[in-house]
């Protein structure tokens, strides 16, 4: 085995974590024990590198560093092989409900949830980027990208933007918690290898609804599914994300609707995007204020989603050649 060591900035870069997440990896599970300098400086073996290397891939995958922490290298290599393998099938989901390790389904508990969610709110309240990014980075390493967007970073931004509304939040601290949480989920994309042939969902807001954060957690969500995704960001014209759709055969067009709950705009829209759309490209909508709105949806055809499962369960059902119009 090679003996050269690496001080922790190069060991960031080469492996694409954060100093942070790597020492809470070594304080809490014990996943790697590096060299230490006289001067307490850690130093990182070849081994040791290739191991944090092996840790982000499975946990791309879906795996938690607390159920893999103990596994052997080759193990946790056989678990990568695995799921790259499942993926190449469009009928495979990139996260799996059956893991290496055969521990409870259930990552964390509502306690944990709630306890991330407050410490990124704290940050957010006390207008600290840094803080708010490393409760992010703390609440990533416990768990898995579905967990993290359902449990913490979803109902966060929604506390955060009904206290805007009330007026318990300032705008600065709305726009600072977006900012910093969006660069965070920007981080998260661009991890999994999704098959050219697999489904493809269109994911925007459509004119007048300009918070995009809703649309971006479900791009992500979509991609670890196995769904190929055109994210067009927000406040589009319906016929731009009939175009897309149109473009990229899309089988779905997904949109977030957030705020305002009282866009007279919006139903005009909505037709817009009902007429330009072929009849097997289906809509799925969902949003913090997408209720308000169920009379358009109902008028054009679309499924309201509630919450990210919801939205899962939905895109496999598509993916299964379920008809949404049927129900």
């Amino acid at each position: 085995m090679d003996s050269k060591r690496y001080p922790m900035r190069t060991v960031s870069e080469a492996t694409g974590l954060t100093a942070h997440v790597i020492r809470v990896w070594e304080k809490r599970y014990s996943a790697i024990v590096p060299f230490r300098t006289p001067k307490n400086h850690r130093l990182y073996s070849e081994e040791d590198v290739e191991r944090l290397k092996l840790f982000k891939m499975a946990i791309e995958s879906g795996q938690k560093i607390s159920r893999i922490s103990r596994l052997s290298n080759d193990d946790i290599s056989d678990f990568i092989e695995e799921r790259s393998s499942q993926d190449q099938s469009i009928d495979q989901p990139l996260f799996s409900r059956s893991q290496v390790v055969p521990l409870e389904e259930d990552q964390g508990s509502n306690e944990t949830y709630q306890y991330h969610i407050d410490q990124c709110y704290k940050a957010t309240q006390e207008l600290s980027p840094a803080t708010l990014e490393k409760a992010l980075i703390e609440a990533s390493v416990e768990l898995s990208q579905p967990k993290l967007i359902e449990t913490v970073i979803t109902p966060l931004m929604t506390k955060i933007g009904n206290q805007w509304q009330d007026g318990s939040l300032r705008i600065v601290n709305q726009h600072l918690a977006s900012e910093v949480i969006r660069n965070f989920l920007v981080g998260m994309r661009s991890v999994f290898n999704i098959p050219v042939s697999a489904p493809v969902v269109v994911v925007a807001t459509p004119t007048g609804q300009s918070h995009d954060m809703g649309a971006f957690a479900v791009a992500l969500v979509a991609e670890a599914e196995g769904w190929q995704v055109t994210y067009l960001g927000s406040n589009l014209p319906a016929e731009e994300i009939a175009a897309a759709a149109h473009r990229n055969v899309a089988k779905a067009v997904a949109l977030s609707i957030t705020y305002p709950p009282d866009d007279p705009k919006l139903k005009h829209e909505a037709q817009k995007l009902y007429c330009g759309l072929p009849e097997s490209v289906s809509i799925i909508v969902g949003g913090r204020v997408s209720e308000a709105y169920n009379r358009i949806w109902n008028e054009i055809g679309a499924k309201r989603i509630v919450g990210l499962n919801n939205f899962r369960q939905t895109l496999g059902q598509l993916r299964n050649g379920y008809n949404l119009l049927a129900e």
